[in-house]
């Protein structure tokens, strides 16, 4: 019965919580990836409205050189990296190859 009653008040406090983020979906302006109270369980995630066709990528390199400014940098070739195509993205359920656009 305790149980019962816990889950019931969990689930009227998450709904109460996801009512603001709910008005922000139905929205004209809506806000993206925000959060609406201190410890962020229900927010906004918003992924789609600002995905863009530009990326910033993290370049790994490595050198066998010593350091300084004539040592050769290498860059480490990644399989699966999205500017490279057709590409395959290995995981440890499925493999994935090739992207739209």
């Amino acid at each position: 019965m305790w149980f019962a009653a816990a889950v019931l008040a969990v689930t009227a406090l998450m709904l109460y919580w996801a009512w603001a983020p709910l008005r922000n979906l139905f929205r004209r302006d809506q806000l993206m990836n925000a959060s609406f109270n201190r410890w962020h369980l229900s927010n906004a995630y918003g992924a789609f409205g600002s995905i863009t066709r530009r990326r910033s990528e993290v370049v790994i390199e490595g050198t066998m050189d010593d350091p300084g400014p004539d040592a050769r940098w290498l860059e480490y070739g990644f399989r699966g990296k999205p500017g490279i195509r057709p590409g395959c993205r290995a995981s440890s359920l499925r493999t994935t190859c090739g992207w739209t656009g």
